[in-house]
C-alpha cells in the first residue's frame, strides 16, 4: 500500500501539473491573441499598400489620359489652322 506520504506527494504532484497545465493553456490564449493583433494589423497594413498602389495608379491613368486629351486638342487645333490656310489659299 501506499504510504501516507505518497498520497500527499502524489495529490501535490497533480495539484502542480494542473496549475502548470492552467498556466501554459493562459500562455497560449494570450499568445493567440497577440497573433491575431499582429494578423489584423499585418492585413490592414496590406489594405493600406494597396489602396496607395490604386492611388498611383489612379494618377498615372489621370496624366496619361490628361496628356492624350492635351496631344487631341493640339491636333484638332493644328487640324482646324491648317484647313483655315486652306480655305485662305483657295480665297486668294
Amino acid at each position: 500500500m501506499l504510504s501516507l506520504i505518497d498520497i500527499v506527494a502524489a495529490k501535490e504532484d497533480q495539484k502542480s501539473q494542473g496549475k502548470l497545465k492552467r498556466r501554459a493553456e493562459i500562455e497560449d490564449k494570450a499568445e493567440q491573441r497577440e497573433l491575431a493583433v499582429l494578423d489584423a494589423q499585418a492585413k490592414k497594413q496590406n489594405q493600406l499598400e494597396l489602396v496607395k498602389e490604386q492611388i498611383k495608379n489612379k494618377r498615372r491613368i489621370q496624366k496619361r489620359e490628361k496628356k492624350r486629351t492635351l496631344k487631341q486638342q493640339s491636333s484638332t487645333a493644328q487640324e482646324k489652322a491648317s484647313s483655315k490656310k486652306k480655305k485662305v489659299g483657295f480665297a486668294l
